[in-house]
C-alpha cells in the first residue's frame, strides 16, 4: 500500500524530490515529502483492507480522509478549482433539460429521464471496478450543453458541501490532441489548477473527482491515433487500478463499441478492472421544444400572445415533413427560433441549408455594408467560399479553432483573388473573424464555428470539389489529411448526387491505393464519402473496393448486382439496408446494426464466420448477438443467402446456453462481475447455475478475483472473450482450448 502512496504524493511533490517514510506505531507511517519548497509531513494510517489507499490522514493537528486530504487546499485545492470551473463554465441561457436512457440489454424498464439523473445515478466512484459511462448523442441534441450545465451544477453543489467528488469538464471537441493526459492537462491549466496532470488519476481513484471527457472522438485525428486515443483511456484506467468514475461522450455508439474491442483484445488492461454503462441522449419532445421556444422568446422581451404567436411560428415551421428528422433537436430548434423570430426561413432543400442561407444573407445583406456606399461588398456565394477555405484549413491543422491573424490571412489572400480590392478588402479581412456562423474560440483572440455542424457544412464544399475533380493524388493527399468529420462525409457526397456513381466510387478506390501508410485513415474516410453518397438513393451494377465504412449510417442503402471487394463494414448502421443480388470478396462485417424486418444482405460469398458481433435495432440503442444460433437466425431473417446452410452446433442444454449467453452479454459491458451485480439476478436464481459456474472456473474461462473494495468483493474475471466464448458452441469453431473444454464440460449438465 506505501508504494501506491508513495506514487501519489509524488505527483504533488517538487520535481526531483524524494518521498520518504518511517513506520510509527502499527499500521501508521510518518511521511515527508517537498512540495511548493516547503517540507510537508503528514501521517498516514495504512491498515484498512477494504481499499488501496489510506484509511485516515493525520496532517497539521487535523485528522481526515485520504480523500478529503488529496482534495484540501495543502494539495489538490479542488474548491479554488472549482470556483474556476463556474467561472468557465457560465450559466446557459434559456436551458431546457435532455432527456436520455441507459443503453442496456438487461434492463426491462428504460423509460427517459432528465439526461443530469441519468448519469449522476451511474456516476459511482467504482467498487473495484473503474466505473466508465460512454455518453452518446446525434450531432446538434445538445450532448455539450447538457454536459457542461451537469460539470457546473456539480461544482456548485461541491462548494456548498452537497458532494465530496467534484466534476472536471475536459473539452477534446476539435482538439489536435491525440492524448487523453494532454487534453486533461490543458483544461487544468485553464483551472488554474495547482496541481499536475499526474495528480488527476488518484483524485479520481479515490472519488475526489469525476473526469468528464467530451468529444472522446475528437482525440482521434490524424493516422495512427485511433490506437493512441483508445491507449490513452486505457492507461489512465489502468492508473485507476479498479476504481474511480470516468464519462466518456462521443456522437455514437461506435466509440464505445471500438473501446470494448479493443480492451477485449487484450483482455482489458491486464488486472485491473472496469465496467461500461451506456446513455444514450435523446432529442427534445414536442412540449420541450415549446419550453425552450417560451423561455428564450422571453428572455430577448416578448410577453403574452407575442410569445404564443413564436411558439406557433415554430411549431408549424419545425414540424414540416421535410423537417422532421432535425425539428426536434435543440441546436435547429435555436437557430430557426433566431430567425423566425424576426421574420421567415429562406426556401431551401433542408434545414440546415435554409438556416445557412438566411445567417449568410442576413451578414452580407445587413453588415457586410461598404461604409461609403452602404451597399454589400459581398455576395452570398463569396461569403460561403471564404467560409469554406475557413473550414478547410481547420481540417487542414486538425483543429476547430483559428487564430483572428490566421481567419485575416485567409480573407485578404482570397479575398484578393475574388476581385475585392482597397478598402473593401480591407474592411471584409477586418470584419471576417466577428462574422455569422463564426464565434470566438476558448483561446484568446482564437475563432471557431458557432457549432461543429456549421464547420461539417463548409467542410463539405471543398471536398466534394477535389473528390468531383477525380484527380487521384489531389484526393488521397486530402483524405489523408485527418479524421473526416462523418457530418462533412456525408454532406459531400449528397452534393455530388446526380453524377455517375462508378467513376466517383472508383476514384475513391484508388486513392486508397496510394495511401501507403495512411492506408486506413484514407479507407475510412474514403468510405464515409462512398456511404454519404450512396445512402438514400437506388443503386446498380456498382464495384466497390478497399473502402472502411466506419461509424456512418447507411440504413439507407439500396444498391443491386453490385460487388463489394476488400470492404470492411465496422459499426456501420444497416438497419434499413436493401442490398439485392450482390456479392462479395474479402468483406468483414464488424459490429454492424441491423434490423430483421427492414435489412436486406442478399449478398452471395459472405459468411456467417464473416461477422464479428452483430447488434439488433432497438428502440434507444442496440442489442448484441454472440450465440450462432441466434446468428444464424437473424442473418437468415435477413436474407443472407450463407445462413440457409444449418451449422452443427453442440448437445447442450437450452437454459445452460441462455446462462452462458446472459453471462456473456454483460461481460461485453465488463471484464469482471460480481454475483450480487444487478445483472446477474436471473442468472444465479437459476437452479443450473453452480454447475455451470464450475464449469466456467474448471476450464478457465473466468477466474475468481477478490478486491479490498465493499467488505472482500468477489469477482468472476473473465480471461476469454465474450465472443469466443460463445463460438464454442459451435461444432466447428475455431476457439482456444479452455472455450473448448467449456462446452465439454456444458455437455454433461444437464
Amino acid at each position: 500500500m506505501f508504494e501506491l502512496l508513495a506514487t501519489d504524493l509524488s505527483c504533488f511533490a517538487d520535481p526531483g524530490t524524494e518521498v520518504r517514510s518511517e513506520p510509527e506505531a502499527r499500521g501508521k507511517h510518518r511521511v515527508q515529502w517537498v512540495q511548493d519548497g516547503k517540507r510537508r509531513i503528514a501521517t498516514f494510517t495504512l491498515e484498512d483492507l477494504d481499499k488501496p489507499w489510506p484509511s485516515s490522514v493525520e496532517y497539521n493537528g487535523a485528522t481526515m480522509s485520504y480523500a478529503g486530504f488529496l482534495a484540501s487546499p495543502h494539495m489538490a485545492d479542488l474548491r479554488g478549482v472549482a470556483r474556476n470551473m463556474m467561472n468557465i463554465l457560465r450559466p446557459i441561457p434559456s436551458y431546457v433539460s435532455i432527456d436520455a436512457v441507459r443503453v442496456d440489454d438487461t434492463s426491462d424498464v428504460n423509460e427517459p429521464k432528465r439526461g443530469e439523473d441519468v448519469i449522476t445515478e451511474l456516476a459511482w466512484p467504482g467498487d473495484g471496478r473503474t466505473n466508465v459511462i460512454f455518453v452518446t448523442a446525434d450531432a446538434g441534441v445538445g450532448k455539450t450543453s447538457l454536459l457542461q450545465n451537469l460539470t457546473r451544477m456539480k461544482a456548485e453543489e461541491y462548494m456548498r458541501g452537497a458532494t465530496t467528488a467534484l466534476w472536471i469538464y475536459v473539452d477534446a471537441q476539435g482538439s489536435r490532441l491525440a492524448q487523453l493526459d494532454q487534453a486533461i492537462a490543458a483544461v487544468l491549466d485553464d483551472a488554474r489548477a495547482k496541481f499536475p496532470y499526474h495528480a488527476t488519476a488518484p483524485l479520481v481513484r479515490v472519488g475526489a473527482m469525476v473526469l468528464v471527457v467530451d468529444g472522446f472522438d475528437e482525440l482521434i485525428g490524424s493516422v495512427g491515433s485511433y490506437d493512441e486515443a483508445f491507449s490513452s483511456l486505457a492507461s489512465f484506467i489502468s492508473d485507476l487500478r479498479g476504481y474511480g468514475c470516468i464519462i466518456a461522450a462521443a456522437r455514437s455508439t461506435y466509440y464505445e463499441q471500438e473501446f470494448l474491442a479493443r480492451t477485449a483484445s487484450t483482455l482489458a488492461f491486464g488486472s485491473d478492472s472496469w465496467l461500461l454503462s451506456a446513455i444514450r441522449l435523446l432529442d427534445w419532445s414536442s412540449d420541450k421544444r415549446q419550453e425552450y421556444v417560451r423561455a428564450e422568446a422571453s428572455r430577448r422581451g416578448r410577453a403574452g400572445h407575442d410569445v404564443e404567436a413564436i411558439v406557433a411560428n415554430i411549431e408549424r415551421a419545425l414540424s414540416a415533413a421535410d423537417v422532421q428528422g432535425v425539428g426536434y433537436k435543440p441546436f435547429f430548434v435555436s437557430r430557426a427560433l433566431d430567425i423566425l423570430i424576426e421574420g421567415e426561413l429562406p426556401d431551401g432543400t433542408s434545414l440546415l441549408d435554409r438556416l445557412v442561407a438566411a445567417y449568410v444573407l442576413r451578414e452580407v445583406a445587413q453588415k457586410l455594408q461598404s461604409p461609403a456606399t452602404g451597399t454589400p461588398m459581398l455576395d452570398s456565394d463569396q461569403y460561403r467560399y471564404l467560409l469554406s477555405e475557413v473550414a478547410e484549413e481547420m481540417w487542414r491543422q486538425e483543429t476547430r479553432e483559428l487564430s483572428n491573424s490566421s481567419v485575416r490571412e485567409i480573407a485578404e489572400i482570397l479575398g484578393g483573388a475574388i476581385g475585392l480590392q482597397g478598402d473593401i478588402l480591407r474592411e471584409v479581412v477586418e470584419r471576417l473573424p466577428y462574422g455569422a456562423i463564426l464565434s470566438q474560440g476558448t483561446l484568446p483572440g482564437g475563432v471557431a464555428f458557432e457549432h461543429d455542424i456549421y464547420y461539417s457544412y463548409f467542410l463539405a464544399e471543398p471536398v466534394a470539389r477535389t473528390w468531383m475533380q477525380a484527380d487521384v493524388r489531389s484526393l488521397t493527399q486530402l483524405l489523408r489529411r485527418g479524421r473526416l468529420p462523418e457530418e462533412a462525409a456525408a454532406m459531400a457526397g449528397r452534393r455530388l448526387r446526380g453524377r455517375e456513381a462508378q467513376p466517383l466510387l472508383t476514384v475513391l478506390s484508388n486513392s486508397t491505393a496510394r495511401a501507403n501508410g495512411d492506408t486506413e485513415q484514407v479507407k475510412r474516410n474514403a468510405g464515409a464519402l462512398a456511404a454519404g453518397f450512396l445512402n438514400g438513393i437506388p443503386n446498380h451494377g456498382l464495384r466497390l473496393s478497399n473502402l472502411i465504412f466506419g461509424d456512418v449510417s447507411m440504413n439507407g442503402l439500396e444498391i443491386y448486382d453490385s460487388t463489394f471487394s476488400r470492404c470492411q463494414f465496422n459499426g456501420t448502421d444497416l438497419s434499413g439496408a436493401k442490398v439485392v443480388r450482390c456479392h462479395a470478396d474479402g468483406v468483414q462485417m464488424d459490429r454492424v446494426i441491423v434490423d430483421p424486418l427492414n435489412t436486406e444482405l442478399d449478398i452471395e460469398l459472405l459468411q456467417i464466420d464473416d461477422f464479428y458481433g452483430l447488434g439488433l435495432k432497438t428502440e434507444f440503442g442496440e442489442r448484441w448477438i454472440f450465440s450462432p444460433v441466434e446468428l444464424t437466425e437473424v442473418l437468415e431473417a435477413c436474407s443472407l443467402p450463407a445462413a440457409k446452410r444449418k451449422q452443427a452446433t453442440r448437445d447442450v442444454h437450452p437454459d445452460v446456453v441462455d446462462i452462458i449467453d446472459r453471462l456473456c452479454r454483460l461481460y461485453v459491458k465488463a471484464n469482471a462481475i460480481a454475483e450480487t451485480d444487478t445483472g446477474m439476478f436471473r442468472i444465479v436464481s437459476d437452479p443450473r447455475w453452480k454447475s455451470v459456474r464450475g464449469a466456467l472456473l474448471s476450464a478457465g474461462v473466468l477466474s475468481i478475483e477478490t478486491k479490498a473494495a465493499s467488505g472482500n468483493k468477489v469477482f468472476l474475471r473473465r480471461n476469454d472473450r465474450p465472443q469466443e466464448i460463445m463460438l464454442g458452441m459451435r461444432a466447428d469453431g475455431q476457439v482456444s482450448d479452455s472455450v473448448r473444454k467449456l462446452w465439454d464440460l456444458l455437455e454433461l449438465i444437464s
